[in-house]
Formats: C-alpha cells, structure tokens, sequence
C-alpha cells in the first residue's frame, strides 16, 4: 500500500499552513525580507555545490534557530528529519537526502550580520504588520535589546556618569589653552564611588546567601 501523503508533495503545502510552524510562517514576509539581501556570489555564478538554501530560506533558518531555541548542529538533525521544518525554510530533501553541514546556520547567520539593513527590514515588518496593529501610537521595547554599555538608571550612577563627563570635557578645555590640571577632589570621589559600588554588591550577594 502507497503512502500517498509524502509522494504527492502538493498535500502538504496546507497542511503545513495549519501548524503552529505553519502560522508563523505565514506572519513573517520572507520574500519582502530576502529583497534586501544580496545573494551569495557563488549562488549567482551557479560554480561549485547547488547551496541547500537560498537567501529567503537563510533568513527562516534563523528564525527557526531561535523559536526552537536548538544549537546550530540539532537544527540541521531536525531539518533532516521534519518535513514540516523544510518547508518552512523553503526546502525539499529527497529521499534518503541528508544535510551533512552543520555550520550553514553559523555560515548564513554571519552572511546576514554583514549585509543586514534593519532600517529596510523594519519597514517591511511595519507594513506588513500594520494591519493587525491596534495601538500605533505606542511604542516599547524589551530592555534586553539595549546594548550592554547601558547600565540601569539609578540616581547615583546618572548623578556620576555626569559629574564624569563634566570633568573630562573641562580637563580637555584646559588642555586646549595649555593650563594647569585642575585641583578638584575628582580622584578622591572616584575612590569612594568605587568602594560604594563594591559595598553595594557585597550586601546584595549576602543577603542572597542568607535567604
């Protein structure tokens, strides 16, 4: 008896659809995404190995890798086995047909980094998402995304980072019309900044201990 669901592969473009994986694809505007990458030259000189994705299907790999949370090596043993998975990054293997790089994400992750443009890719995902947006007035943003040189805002650390700033650009000035360094206790306060910092830690991680 013939299995009719792996041999007719038009079956399985809605059942795909009907997935959880599925609906996610369906809410990612892959092709608008891939137009602003360049291919790969190798791709466009058609020299060497046909590459298993194109710039479309790099791009969903990503977002495989991280709504799968799998290292770079598990992605490709699941994208071998789950037909579901190839589909979703726009591929087809063939029977008996295996992947066997395990660093095409790392590959693909490192090509998309060079050439990334978020401008124009944040504009594809606002048009394409406005629609089911209610509140476009409003805009937040997971404090996870700021870069790490941004420290939390407390009154002490604002009140520093000014005083700081202050003395750089004034030594800088006084530099510049060849004067003397200034007297200012500046050395002094860093020292006790420096130890409230250190103090502030050593009470935080005892009062961890102790509960």
């Amino acid at each position: 008896m013939t299995n009719l669901l792996f041999p007719h592969q038009h079956l399985l473009h809605p059942r795909f659809l009907q997935t959880d994986l599925g609906q996610l694809y369906l809410s990612i505007p892959f092709d608008a995404l891939a137009s602003t990458l360049p291919a790969p030259k190798h791709t466009i000189s058609g020299k060497g190995c046909k590459p298993w994705f194109d710039v479309k299907g790099a791009i969903a790999l990503q977002f495989l890798k991280h709504y799968l949370c799998l290292s770079d090596e598990l992605l490709i043993q699941r994208i071998n086995t789950d037909w579901s998975m190839q589909y979703f990054c726009a591929i087809q293997l063939k029977p008996g047909e295996v992947i066997k790089d395990t660093n095409l994400p790392s590959y693909w992750r490192g090509y998309i980094g060079e050439h990334l443009d978020i401008a124009a890719m944040q504009k594809i995902f606002a048009r394409y998402w406005k629609p089911e947006l209610t509140q476009t007035n409003i805009s937040s943003q997971d404090a996870t995304c700021y870069e790490s040189r941004i420290s939390f805002p407390t009154p002490v650390k604002l009140l520093w980072d000014c005083c700081n700033k202050v003395y750089v650009s004034y030594n800088l000035i006084r530099k510049q019309y060849k004067q003397r360094h200034s007297r200012c206790n500046y050395k002094r306060q860093e020292k006790r900044i420096s130890i409230l910092s250190k103090d502030k830690e050593e009470n935080q991680k005892s009062r961890k201990e102790s509960n």
